[in-house]
């Protein structure tokens, strides 16, 4: 597996084929792209800078990429890019318990909820973690 920054619009392209749906975004700062050995993208990260904070907007990948992690090191690759350019927190949030654990194994803790949100009888989860 390689990571290779590419374009939003190039990166919400390959994500909405592996997700089989489509996701957009009007604003990201950072796009990185995972390329399998024949150089074709199977997962991504998109976060947006909002000034000393970075949001990961979407991490996205193949099938079963998560178990070996790259889910993890997308993650450190946006770390590492935004405490270049000045970032001092990144925030994430969680609709479902297997992201929320994920976040959490990759030091974030939570910072709130807002309950029936996507939808009724759900809770959305809001992370942070100090860079």
């Amino acid at each position: 597996m390689e990571l290779k920054e590419t374009t939003v619009t190039e990166l919400y392209a390959h994500l909405n084929q592996i997700l089989g749906r489509e996701i957009t975004t009007q604003d990201a700062d950072i796009a990185v792209a995972v390329l399998n050995d024949q150089k074709m993208p199977v997962g991504g990260i998109i976060a947006e800078f909002m000034g000393a904070e970075v949001h990961i907007k979407q991490l996205v990948l193949s099938e079963g990429l998560q178990a070996v992690g790259v889910d993890a090191a997308l993650l450190r690759e946006v770390f590492m890019r935004s405490g270049q350019r000045g970032a001092k927190v990144a925030t994430a949030y969680a609709d479902n318990d297997a992201v929320q654990a994920f976040y959490e194994a990759n030091g974030f803790t939570v910072f709130g909820e807002l309950a029936d949100v996507p939808v009724m009888g759900r809770t959305r989860v809001y992370l942070q973690r100090r860079l």
